[in-house]
């Protein structure tokens, strides 16, 4: 293997299981499905909800991560990781997805954290211009670097609901599949992430048959590219430099959009409507900006 390369290139690296115990949350007074007073159909008809608080929850994560590196030579350097992953859990959000609590195993499926594939590559690179140029010239061309950061990955789940729910107080509902439809699309849009006619509305009073977290949300695909010189002003112990930099995130402005619309039985059910997050400039759209800092 070429010296300058070094690469370090570690294959397969099977992470073990990890198991965790979730603190969770749940209404254990709560009221069974069906018609009549809601009070009557509590375990305590004397009690509204009762929050039951304590480590129940459980969750089940298995892995593999390779990773590849340059290390510094040549003025170039990048490294790039792939993980694979699947997390199992049934209390994604505390005390929120729980349908029934007396059959708390029917909650168990795909976290809605769970990120099954996810690539990141990064690289630095100081550009090779203006070594044998003239005074001028190579005043003008040195000293430029650009580094840069892909991310590739699919994206997390989200459950079906329904609305209105048709439980008569029993909080939460999920939908109903139906037999032999496939909601997955081959070639899925924002106008239509996931097929909703092949979920329905449960029958009254009763709890749907949906698992947790069956639909895919869209993944993500950003690229962040910055280029940018230094100019020492001083060559002391404590070198004075100016960086004039140029910074640009999403530079392909690729659409980072966000979970569809799952709740059954509404107009926008498997409809995206939003794309990233501005306020916190997480998954933004194409965004510039040209920086200068003074190091001393």
């Amino acid at each position: 293997m070429h010296r300058l390369w070094a690469f370090l290139f570690l294959a397969a690296a099977a992470l073990p299981a990890a198991d965790l115990v979730l603190r969770d949350e749940i209404d254990i007074n709560q009221p069974r499905p069906g018609p009549g007073a809601v009070p009557a159909r509590r375990l305590y008809p004397v009690s509204n909800a009762i929050a039951y608080t304590a480590f129940r929850g459980n969750s089940n994560y298995h892995g593999l991560q390779a990773t590849i590196e340059k290390r510094y030579a040549k003025g170039l350097s990048f490294q790039s990781s792939y993980t694979w992953g699947k997390n199992i859990d049934d209390a994604g959000i505390f005390g929120g997805d729980h349908q029934d609590v007396l059959n708390l195993r029917l909650d168990r499926g795909l976290s809605p954290y769970d990120t099954r594939h996810t690539f990141v590559a990064s690289f630095n690179y100081e550009l090779p211009f203006g070594k044998d140029a003239g005074r001028v010239a190579a005043a003008l061309a040195r000293g430029w670097q650009v580094n840069g950061i892909l991310r590739l990955s699919t994206g997390q789940f989200l459950t079906p609901t329904v609305g209105p729910k048709n439980l008569d107080g029993s909080g939460f509902q999920r939908a109903e599949v139906v037999p032999g439809c496939n909601w997955n699309l081959d070639n899925p849009a924002p106008g239509r992430w996931f097929n909703p006619a092949c979920f329905t509305i449960p029958a009254q009073f009763s709890f749907g048959n949906a698992g947790r977290n069956l639909i895919e949300g869209p993944g993500t695909r950003n690229f962040d590219f910055i280029v940018f010189r230094n100019f020492y002003l001083s060559k002391s112990d404590t070198p004075r430099l100016l960086q004039l930099r140029g910074e640009f995130f999403n530079v392909t402005n690729t659409p980072q959009f966000n979970q569809p619309n799952a709740v059954i039985g509404t107009p926008n059910a498997g409809i995206i409507n939003s794309a990233g997050s501005p306020t916190s400039f997480q998954r933004t759209q194409r965004q510039i900006q040209v920086a200068a800092k003074f190091v001393f």
